[in-house]
């Protein structure tokens, strides 16, 4: 290895490229970032992003741009229905938990509402 693999000078550990001036340390430190973010760069530019990411770069440039987007939901007049919150603990606990809770809740919302249960609310 003190040549190099297979002998060639260039490639010595040390001397890689002809790169002489640096100690151990920051020599591996910049090949290792060279090669890391070139391949990071590369792959960014050569693949698509997806939807999720698209849709988050569009919130981050050009932040003090006045867009036309259409606003889903100003405020919440009215409590959840059971379907509506139990997709949202999905997305943080995923679908197994979320339909075991669901017991519980009914439960919960039943003894905060003194017994009655909007029928409008229930899923069945």
């Amino acid at each position: 290895m003190q040549n190099g693999p297979f002998g060639l000078a260039f490639l010595r550990p040390l001397h890689l490229f002809g790169m002489t001036e640096l100690d151990m340390l920051p020599h591996s430190l910049f090949w290792s970032m060279l090669f890391n973010l070139g391949t990071f760069i590369a792959c960014s530019l050569l693949s698509e992003p997806s939807e999720g990411v698209a849709e988050q770069a569009v919130k981050f440039v050009d932040v003090f741009e006045a867009r036309e987007e259409p606003v889903r939901r100003k405020r919440m007049s009215r409590a959840p229905a059971i379907v509506e919150f139990i997709d949202l603990m999905t997305k943080f606990i995923g679908e197994k938990q979320a339909h075991a809770a669901y017991p519980s809740i009914l439960a919960t919302r039943r003894s905060m509402s003194g017994g009655a249960f909007p029928s409008m609310n229930c899923p069945f």
